[in-house]
């Protein structure tokens, strides 16, 4: 998905209807938008590492690189869609994760959540997961295959539901898609 152009650039590609976007690359520096957080004392990343000190060398590159490539790419109307914005709040508007998900790779498959068996082997295969709930993301971050329970993170505010079992997941959760990369 990413080139390293060697000048603090990175070209990115995205997919539309699991084809490659081999037309419209986007090329973005490593700007990244932050902003002052007066409780930390620090400037913190916004949208995709919201709350991660600018300073800190392990923060994950990736992330915020490929959410500002997407928010480029939409302009093109690379992604397919009925308008065209070059905004972070463009984002928003697409609707479900899956849109996004699938222009990152082909190999994102939905599911909704009615197949326990699914959610158990990405987890034991080490592929990343996402779920939904009340119009928002979290990431499945573990599951314990002696208790049965997952771990399931939110990124945006920085908080985690423990020890969430199926029956809890089936209930009050949309759906989950799964990375196959």
């Amino acid at each position: 998905m990413f080139i390293d152009n060697g000048d603090n650039t990175w070209t990115v590609r995205f997919y539309f209807n699991g084809v490659p976007d081999d037309v419209n690359y986007v090329t973005v520096d490593r700007w990244l938008p932050a902003a002052w957080n007066t409780d930390h004392g620090r400037n913190e990343l916004v949208y995709a590492g919201w709350g991660w000190d600018i300073a800190n060398a392990n923060n994950a590159l990736w992330l915020p690189l490929a959410e500002k490539a997407y928010a480029q790419w939409h302009e093109t109307g690379g992604a397919g869609l009925s308008f065209a914005y070059n905004s972070y709040g463009a984002i928003d508007s697409t609707g479900w994760i899956k849109h996004v998900l699938d222009c990152v790779d082909v190999g994102y498959m939905t599911n909704v959540p009615e197949n326990e068996d699914v959610l158990i082997a990405a987890m034991l295969n080490h592929n990343p997961v996402t779920i939904q709930r009340g119009g928002h993301l979290y990431t499945v971050v573990g599951y314990d295959s002696n208790t049965h329970l997952f771990d399931i993170y939110n990124a945006y505010f920085l908080t985690g539901h423990s020890n969430v079992d199926w029956q809890d997941i089936s209930r009050d959760w949309a759906g989950f898609h799964v990375a196959y990369t």
